[in-house]
C-alpha cells in the first residue's frame, strides 16, 4: 500500500469514528443510535489504525457510556 493510501484511509477512519461518537453524544438516550454506533466503532476497531481513531475519538467512553442505558 503506498504511503498516501495509508494516510487517506487512516484520515476516513478517524471521521467514522468522530461521526459515530458525535450521534451517540448528540442522543444519548436512543438505543437504536447507541447500538449503531457501537456496531460502528466495533467494526472501526477490528484493525489496528481503526481501534487507535476509537480511541483517539471518545470511542471508549462513549460505549461505556451506552453500556448504561
Amino acid at each position: 500500500m503506498h504511503a498516501a493510501h495509508v494516510a487517506q484511509k487512516l484520515e476516513a477512519e478517524r471521521k467514522m469514528a468522530d461521526v459515530a461518537v458525535a450521534a451517540m453524544n448528540a442522543k444519548p438516550d436512543r438505543v437504536g443510535v447507541q447500538r449503531t454506533g457501537c456496531s460502528a466503532l466495533m467494526d472501526l476497531a477490528r484493525g489496528a489504525a481503526g481501534a487507535q481513531a476509537v480511541v483517539d475519538g471518545g470511542g471508549v467512553a462513549a460505549v461505556v457510556a451506552a453500556m448504561g442505558l
